[in-house]
């Protein structure tokens, strides 16, 4: 569970099947297409992404810090 900092990973990884990691993206793009977006999308993808995220915070920070912390690192975005 500690980074790899690689340089192949950043061609070569599934971050972008991610939920948890490709929310904050996502929740960029609508914005950036705000006046004409479906508005019932950006909600439900924010509150699952707030949902997801303090799971993350949660089981990352206090549950298992010694474990996970990195993996919450990762997680601060969403």
């Amino acid at each position: 569970m500690m980074p790899d900092f690689n340089p192949i990973h950043l061609l070569a990884n599934v971050a972008g099947l991610a939920f948890c990691l490709m929310t904050p993206v996502y929740l960029a793009i609508l914005i950036l297409y705000y006046p004409n977006v479906n508005i019932t999308t950006l909600r439900v993808t924010s509150l699952v992404g707030a949902i997801i995220g303090f799971y993350n915070m949660l089981t990352n920070f206090i549950m298992f810090p010694t474990l996970l912390w990195w993996n919450g690192v990762l997680h601060v975005p969403l």
